[in-house]
């Protein structure tokens, strides 16, 4: 699964998943402090990814994600810490293959 990890998530968390995944991040594609709307924008053009994995529990509700051709996960995390980012990558990896194009998804604590 081909995955792009918002600019909020530590890179770490990209090479605890690049074993699994193929994995880019906002440096990876030269899209740092790009914001939301444009963001979705360039994911959608760019026609490179499966998922979509952030921590922002606010973009499902500002942006219309109507026909994205990508899943969005949203990590609920108590902190952007790596050691908070990297305990919720077992949860992450069982929940990836339900991500569906064009769904949002969340990974919360109990998951």
């Amino acid at each position: 699964m081909r995955l792009f990890l918002d600019e909020c998530l530590p890179h770490d968390l990209a090479r605890a998943l690049s074993a699994h995944h193929s994995v880019k991040t906002a440096d990876d594609m030269g899209w740092n402090g790009v914001k939301n709307g444009r963001l979705l924008k360039a994911l959608r053009e760019s026609g490179e990814f499966d998922v979509f994995v952030t921590a922002d529990k606010s973009l499902p509700h500002q942006q219309n994600l109507r026909d994205t051709p990508f899943a969005i996960v949203v990590l609920r995390l108590r902190s952007t810490r790596v050691a908070d980012v990297l305990a919720r990558v077992p949860a992450l990896l069982r929940h990836l293959p339900l991500a569906l194009a064009g769904e949002v998804s969340v990974v919360t604590p109990a998951d």
